[in-house]
């Protein structure tokens, strides 16, 4: 039992299923991202290309969401996701996706919507499906934040309707000790001290 004034917050809990359907899906797309930046750095490190900052940025950003997704599984699993936490982390995480995902097509420009016939040799044409594919689920990633952000944002306003409920109100317990008005054949005896209570002739008694 809690001390007398304490209060307590009624836990909210998170929808089970939609939280783990959606930080599966953040974490296939992440992980999607990051693979394909990884291979991208690769082959170009090795033939001595300079990696474009696009790639180090979503790269980066691909990782850190990985890890959010994991730390928000493991805080979900000990009952312990605090929801304005992880409303202001998607909110983040979904403006960065945004800005990655916009730089990633204005570097790749037509190559969105072209079809990769046009690059004729068949190592471009692998290229430009990975692009593609790259450029898809980047898109994805936004998306995936912004559910993220959705689900966060409808959690918090379900715990804001929650009120604090004392554990011991304090209509309950005795502040103040109760004197009841005094009067001829009556003795004022503070209310709550123990003991029985026998009135007592005022007047003496002459023999």
């Amino acid at each position: 039992m809690s001390k007398g004034g304490s209060s307590k917050r009624q836990p909210v809990m998170w929808p089970t299923l939609p939280f783990i359907l959606i930080k599966l899906f953040q974490g296939i797309c992440c992980s999607i991202v990051l693979g394909v930046m990884v291979f991208f750095s690769y082959h170009l490190r090795k033939d001595n290309y300079q990696i474009p900052w696009q790639f180090i940025s979503l790269a980066v950003l691909s990782a850190i969401s990985l890890l959010s997704v994991f730390i928000l599984g493991v805080l979900f699993c000990c009952r312990a996701l605090n929801s304005l936490f992880v409303l202001i982390l998607e909110s983040v995480l979904s403006l960065l996706w945004a800005f990655g995902t916009g730089i990633l097509g204005k570097g790749m420009g037509g190559n969105t919507i072209r079809n990769c016939k046009t690059w004729r040799s068949p190592q471009g044409m692998a290229v430009c499906h990975i692009y593609k594919t790259l450029f898809a689920f980047c898109i994805l990633g936004w998306f995936s934040m912004i559910c993220g952000v959705i689900l966060a944002s409808s959690v918090r306003r379900r715990s804001s309707s929650h009120k604090y409920q004392p554990a011991n109100p304090a209509s309950l317990q005795q502040t103040t000790a109760y004197t009841p008005q005094t009067g001829i054949g009556q003795t004022s005896v503070p209310y709550g001290q123990g003991g029985t209570y026998k009135a007592h002739d005022s007047h003496p008694t002459y023999s």
